[in-house]
């Protein structure tokens, strides 16, 4: 049982790991330093819970870690994906409010 558990929180942690690291690139490259700064913070916190729960961690949840950080890693290059086509989607609504079209 414990397993279980330990291995939902690896894979977990890992995953919003990576998925905030992958959005404090894109902070960091945009030069939003407030967003920079509440990641870094997230980060560290999820460092921890890697340490944590990562050192004593069997082949189980090993894989479940290493999962985690490959569905993170995904998930945010499709969030990415998505807030870009809305903001592209927001400049064309506007373009076309302000031709009168």
């Amino acid at each position: 049982m414990m397993t279980t558990q330990t291995s939902i929180t690896l894979f977990i942690g890992s995953f919003s790991l990576v998925f905030m690291l992958v959005m404090q690139q894109h902070a960091i490259h945009q030069e939003k330093y407030t967003q920079a700064f509440v990641n870094a913070l997230i980060i560290g916190g999820l460092n921890l819970v890697a340490i944590r729960f990562g050192a004593a961690a069997t082949g189980t949840e090993a894989m479940a870690f290493l999962c985690g950080g490959g569905a993170g890693t995904v998930f945010s290059m499709w969030v990415r994906k998505l807030m870009s086509d809305k903001k592209l989607l927001a400049k064309k609504d506007m373009a076309v409010y302000q031709s009168g079209v």
